[in-house]
């Protein structure tokens, strides 16, 4: 999995560790540095799951108690994801890869 180094900051370290001690690797991605700080929002806020390269998701993928509801008030909110299959998932690998390659400089088995 990996995560945008800004965008997951708030994240509850316990979810982290749950999914890293089921097997996930966790990475997080463009990690702020002082001397590109003027483009700290220059980040990627892709939301892509690829689960078997046959079936991907895109969309919202909020992982915090916040997404678990349906916008029924100010704690819960809620986001849209999206199921495709086909061709496009081969792409929204690929990009998931290009970020990966550049996060931790190693091709992962997929």
């Amino acid at each position: 999995m990996l995560l945008d180094w800004v965008g997951s900051n708030k994240m509850d370290p316990t979810h982290l560790a749950v999914m890293e001690a089921a097997g996930v690797e966790v990475r997080k991605f463009h990690k702020p540095v002082w001397y590109s700080l003027a483009r700290m929002n220059n980040r990627t806020h892709r939301k892509v799951l690829v689960a078997d390269g046959k079936v991907g998701f895109t969309g919202g993928v909020g992982i915090a108690g916040l997404w678990t509801g349906d916008a029924q008030d100010p704690q819960h909110w809620r986001d849209t994801h999206f199921r495709a299959e086909g061709p496009v998932v081969a792409q929204m690998q690929a990009v998931f890869l290009d970020n990966w390659i550049k996060a931790t400089g190693v091709v992962p088995c997929i």
